[in-house]
């Protein structure tokens, strides 16, 4: 989960570049059906906006965007590349893999998972080739996309379609009382949703078509993204969607997670960087939003729960305070027309939540002097209480 492919960071890293009550908690899956209500065919057919002139690319970029802003509030970048499919995107109305998950399941067993695409390799490995394919290459047209061919196999390996989900939220929305719950929340919507039940049906999905996936939490936002064979990518889609619909975040694999989330912290123990980080938290003012212990591990999460609190309410309330499509910045990079990536964008995303709120906040002079007559506490009362 270390090792991102090139599609990959260019999701993760243009998602990041976009980003922005009850007392009884009820399940995701049943609010994901009430919030999307009658309206989803409407939202289906039309998005709220889009712009294909937004993006300011380079004379060289070949590549097509298009912004898209969704009824539900979720802002998406489609990226259209035509080095995916050099020779032309297929027929959609044939048959194509992602259609049927199992076909080329045979094919792919064979073949290294690991290896990315990368014009410099290819270029590596024809300069050790005889020197006639230095000639032909050297005629070939330049404009034409490069395709890196697999020593052990005579069929080229082709760049990888990818996607990135970014949500403006972070560690610094922890409670107090549950820190590192941002992280294990993160963790937790990889168990399954209410489409796809079994636990390990996104990663092995992605697996089995020569495609890797991960996530990280920030302070301010959380980031998922994953890569997959091109004939691959709606399917991955598709399950990699009701990580934002109706997850399932099942109590039975909670303490599992823990000790993944666990086993993470200690993996960075022993680093420098990551020391000198949390000295600097426990530092910092009290009351500050970085005085606190944003990895979290299994201490943290166990005493949570020894404490009284049933992470798993607290798991869903943060899902439900944050996971809305205002809070949610999608990036898909495909091979597919633009039309295409929209149409599945439309359908696999409609069904996230829409959440309306308003928040007004003011500037203020510094008021450190002010302490003894407390100005800013009378202006609180009057807003709070004033009619």
């Amino acid at each position: 989960m270390k090792i991102r492919g090139e599609a990959n960071k260019r999701a993760e890293a243009a998602a990041l570049l976009l980003s922005p009550h009850s007392s009884q908690v009820p399940t995701l899956a049943h609010l994901a059906r009430v919030s999307a209500g009658s309206g989803e065919a409407e939202m289906a057919e039309v998005a709220a906006s889009r712009d294909d002139e937004l993006v300011i690319k380079s004379p060289n970029d070949d590549r097509s965007y298009r912004l898209l802003r969704l009824a539900n509030g979720l802002c998406a970048l489609l990226v259209h590349d035509p080095e995916i499919y050099p020779d032309g995107y297929p027929d959609p109305h044939g048959t194509t893999p992602h259609e049927d998950e199992d076909m080329g399941e045979e094919d792919d067993e064979g073949e290294d998972e690991d290896e990315e695409y990368s014009d410099e390799d290819g270029e590596d490995d024809d300069e050790d080739e005889d020197g006639e394919d230095d000639e032909e290459e050297e005629g070939d047209d330049e404009s034409e996309p490069k395709r890196r061919k697999d020593k052990g196999n005579s069929e080229p390996l082709f760049k990888k379609a990818a996607a990135s989900m970014c949500v403006g939220m972070g560690s610094f929305a922890d409670p107090p009382k549950a820190q590192g719950l941002a992280h294990f929340l993160e963790h937790m919507l990889f168990m399954g949703s209410s489409e796809f039940p079994d636990e390990n049906e996104y990663d092995s999905y992605l697996s089995k078509h020569g495609g890797s996936s991960n996530a990280f939490t920030e302070t301010e936002y959380t980031c998922y993204h994953f890569e997959v064979k091109r004939e691959y990518l709606k399917g991955a889609l598709d399950r990699f969607s009701q990580f934002f619909v109706s997850p399932l975040v099942k109590a039975d694999a909670m303490d599992r997670e823990i000790l993944a989330v666990d086993s993470e912290f200690n993996q960075v123990l022993q680093s420098d960087s990551c020391r000198l980080y949390q000295l600097q938290s426990h530092t910092c003012s009290q009351g500050h939003p970085l005085n606190r212990f944003t990895w979290g591990n299994k201490k943290s999460l166990v005493d949570a729960m020894g404490s009284g609190i049933n992470l798993r309410e607290e798991i869903l309330q943060m899902y439900m305070n944050n996971y809305h499509g205002g809070m949610m910045k999608l990036v898909i990079i495909g091979g597919e027309p633009l039309d295409i990536l929209e149409g599945w964008t439309m359908e696999l995303f409609k069904a996230v939540r829409d959440v309306h709120s308003l928040c007004l906040s003011w500037t203020l002079p510094c008021l450190h002097k002010e302490y003894m007559k407390k100005p800013e506490d009378y202006l609180a009362h009057l807003l709070g209480h004033g009619k």
